[in-house]
């Protein structure tokens, strides 16, 4: 009996997927449009990128700009391929051996051959990706055919050499992943830093090459002994049998694989699932707020990202807005991180347990306080290069920080008066302060006395607030801080 070879077999296996695949697209694409309709699109696609060809025209010289930048360092763009398969490898394992080629590795075919026959196919499908792309570049930008053959080669140099790099880190556990994803990324910066200050990247991108080198071959042995080839195979038919627009048509639509990563991880630990220490006062008011944070990451992401881009912006315009952008990222801050206090009681199951509105600000006070500093870091990037004297930089930070404090403070006490539905309204004097303090922050920049004197303020009312009034007010106990 002749056996077939290993490279017939699974080329007939992958003739009749692509078959499927294909009778698949073509049903979903037939019930999406007509084939009129299809014509028309086809020509206002070309239409679409004669018009992007001819804006493109106009910025001619910044791709000759470009060219000319890629020809002096070449490898510091090529480089930035690796970016991807490390991306890939946290949910992908980059080869696509899926359960058929698994039931195929109980025949008397190895899978070794098999691994390598796929990877052989991923190389094929990114070339062919790859050209395409370059074709449309080449038509509808200025660039020239040997930059852009050249960084088809280098992508697909470096897609091939990190096949096995990409596969082993898909087997590691996720701190691993972390760790390793994290520090490409710095050394790909470190490169280019390295590449602007001292223009020594020659070397650096040698010993890259040489250590991803050294990784696939000694990496091969792991491929084949160390593999968890049912996970891999699991995995890959998701990937293989998710397409995008036969789930739209179909309105059957697979949930991607997600990224369990840092985050993941963190918010199940373990430690998270231990009794309470009763020694611990606020060790339950802190877990409550930590789940609650995990389930609004969005809006946190959001409003990170919304204060991030205003700093941005309004340092692009002029410097000496610095203080403005401090003083608008301050109150956004305050107002929205205090509105969380409220998500926290629409869990109506706290209103049945025993708790003092006093421990919660405090609790939830300790959390708006920790993102407080983190953002005055963030904002002391740009001061650093703003503020040339560094006495005057760390009192104008301690001086945002006291700003923070206070409007956060006067905000979380306006939303525990309202949750308790106290009768005590917030005094004129406390918004009239909030209102110096914003213009203050705005001019501190202009004229430094104002930050000391915020400082001077923050003491004086801590003093007067923890050491001369009672600390009980209206609504129940209530220790100020500031």
């Amino acid at each position: 009996m002749i056996i077939p070879s290993t490279f017939k077999v699974i080329r007939e296996i992958q003739k009749n997927r692509t078959k499927k695949r294909r009778s698949l697209l073509k049903m979903a694409i037939g019930t999406l449009v007509d084939r009129t309709m299809l014509i028309y699109l086809s020509f206002f696609f070309i239409v679409i990128l004669l018009f992007v060809r001819d804006f493109l025209v106009q910025y001619q010289q910044l791709f000759l700009a470009f060219e000319a930048f890629f020809w002096t360092a070449p490898l510091n763009i090529m480089f930035l391929g690796l970016i991807r398969p490390f991306i890939h490898s946290s949910t992908r394992p980059g080869v696509m051996f899926t359960s058929s080629d698994l039931l195929l590795s109980l025949l008397p075919y190895r899978k070794e051959q098999i691994w390598c026959f796929h990877a052989l196919v991923r190389i094929k499908k990114y070339t062919r990706s790859l050209l395409a792309i370059g074709a449309i570049i080449y038509l509808v930008t200025p660039l020239s055919m040997p930059l852009i053959l050249s960084l088809i080669i280098g992508f697909i140099l470096l897609d091939a050499l990190m096949i096995i790099p990409q596969w082993l880190i898909f087997h590691l556990p996720w701190y691993l992943k972390w760790i390793i994803g994290q520090g490409t990324m710095l050394i790909v910066v470190a490169v280019q830093i390295t590449f602007i200050k001292l223009q020594l990247p020659n070397l650096l991108w040698l010993v890259i090459f040489l250590g991803v080198a050294l990784i696939n071959l000694s990496g091969y042995r792991l491929v084949v002994n160390q593999s968890n080839w049912s996970m891999v195979a699991q995995v890959n038919d998701r990937i293989l049998w998710n397409i995008p627009i036969v789930g739209f048509a179909s309105k059957v639509t697979m949930e991607p694989i997600k990224r369990r990563g840092f985050y993941y991880h963190l918010v199940r630990n373990k430690r998270l699932r231990k009794p309470f220490n009763h020694n611990k006062k606020y060790q339950s008011y802190h877990r409550l707020i930590y789940f609650m944070f995990s389930e609004q990451k969005e809006p946190l992401f959001k409003m990170w990202l919304g204060m991030i881009a205003i700093l941005v912006i309004l340092l692009i315009q002029s410097t000496a807005s610095f203080g403005f952008a401090v003083a608008i990222t301050m109150v956004l801050y305050s107002q929205i991180m205090t509105s969380f206090f409220d998500v926290l009681f629409k869990e109506k199951l706290l209103y049945i347990l025993p708790w003092r509105i006093n421990d919660w600000r405090v609790a939830f006070f300790r959390w708006l306080w920790s993102g407080l500093l983190i953002w005055t870091l963030i904002t002391s990037i740009p001061a650093f290069f703003i503020i040339t004297s560094r006495l005057w930089l760390v009192i104008h930070m301690v001086a945002y920080l006291c700003v923070g404090y206070f409007f956060i403070s006067e905000q979380l006490t306006h939303h525990c008066r309202v949750l308790i539905k106290s009768k005590v309204t917030q005094p004129i004097w406390t918004s009239l302060l909030a209102v110096l303090m914003f213009f203050g922050v705005i001019y501190s920049i202009k004229f430094p006395i104002i930050s000391i004197a915020i400082i001077i303020f923050a003491i004086l009312r801590y003093t007067y607030l923890n050491y001369i009034v009672n600390r009980r007010d209206k609504y129940g106990s209530r220790k100020e801080t500031i």
